[in-house]
């Protein structure tokens, strides 16, 4: 069974993600703002973040 790959370029309005709008009260915002660390994609052990990168969850 295959899976459908998508990403963010297919978004028909793909736009820049502001960190400023959102309040993460459970992280540290000044590192996490500084260096944000977003997962865009999931499939099993495995995640993607938004520059394509694949990491294991562990």
């Amino acid at each position: 069974m295959g899976h459908a790959e998508t990403t963010l370029q297919d978004a028909p309005h793909a736009r820049t993600i502001s960190m400023d709008e959102y309040w993460m009260p459970f992280t540290p915002n000044r590192d996490f703002k500084h260096e944000p660390k977003m997962v865009v994609r999931a499939e099993g052990m495995y995640l993607w973040n938004e520059r394509g990168d694949r990491l294991i969850d562990a």
